[in-house]
């Protein structure tokens, strides 16, 4: 099995849009480039975690200036980024991309997608030992690469949520709920990252959630 490579960046407390881009070009770098995840003519899709309406200083939502400083680069590569993401079940998440600084991004003129909104196809999920098939947008399936941004946190039920949970967020409310009540969690998500695969993760530890995640609001 290939190794997954690790870098990481440190950098100042509160820091500022120069040195988050700086900080994510680095660590991306470290990491071998975005060469190796997407070529010209792709379609990325960057999933941060938004869960809930809330500012990045909360700790609990993706920081938009880091999946901007991606986005940015994916674009560099002539690729096509596309924001997706998808809140909690029952959260709007348009609220969420107003609450988190998103809508900024839509501004700049960034595709930024709620994935509530999309539509969906069914998938197998031939390698899947409590999941045979599952509804997924069609645009994530569609992506040449996945992007994961999570938030370094706590969660109540997982002890952390990272890259590989946050690939819950693309299912549609329904299922999200069944993964905590019928499925396992656990298995669920492992299970979910065989047919939905990052390519690449990048970790938002500007600040790392203590406490009674994922939200602790």
């Amino acid at each position: 099995m290939r190794k997954s490579v690790v870098s990481i960046v440190k950098g100042q407390k509160a820091p500022g849009e120069r040195e988050i881009d700086a900080m994510v070009r680095k660590a991306i770098a470290l990491v071998g480039g975005i060469a190796g995840v997407v070529s010209p003519g792709d379609t990325a899709i960057i999933k941060p975690n938004l869960i809930a309406p809330a500012s990045p200083d909360r700790g609990a939502t993706t920081d938009y200036r880091i999946c901007r400083s991606i986005a940015n680069v994916v674009k560099e590569m002539g690729a096509n980024p596309i924001i997706a993401g998808s809140s909690a079940i029952g959260v709007d998440t348009e609220e969420s991309f107003t609450a988190s600084g998103y809508n900024e991004l839509r501004n700049q003129g960034f595709e930024v997608i709620d994935l509530k909104k999309s539509k969906t196809v069914e998938v197998p999920v031939p390698k899947g030992r409590v999941l045979k098939e599952l509804e997924l947008p069609e645009v994530v399936v569609k992506a040449k690469a996945i992007i994961s941004v999570p938030v370094m946190k706590t969660h109540d039920q997982v002890l952390a949520t990272l890259s590989l949970k946050n690939m819950k967020g693309v299912l549609p409310d329904a299922i999200k709920k069944k993964f905590h009540t019928t499925y396992g969690v656990f298995q669920a998500v492992a299970d979910l990252n065989t047919v939905v695969r990052p390519a690449l993760a990048v970790v938002d530890g500007i600040i790392g959630q203590e406490g009674l995640g994922p939200l602790n609001l």
